[in-house]
């Protein structure tokens, strides 16, 4: 049986495991200008919004 799963969702894994979605910590690394007080995560006093944080660190996304 195989399982065919749409474009988008393989495109947002590939940028997961890789690294490359668009978090603060990624853009500001591409030069991207952000206020400073907008580095962070949105709903945590976390210094830096990284993949890693937002899909397994952080308490507002774990009962998602």
């Amino acid at each position: 049986m195989v399982i065919l799963f749409p474009q988008k969702v393989i495109v947002f894994s590939w940028q997961l495991l890789l690294d490359r979605l668009p978090t603060r910590s990624n853009l500001v690394r591409r030069g991207v200008p952000l206020p400073e007080r907008d580095l962070g995560c949105v709903s945590y006093a976390v210094p830096s919004e990284s993949a890693v944080h937002l899909f397994i660190v952080c308490p507002a996304v774990l009962p998602v």
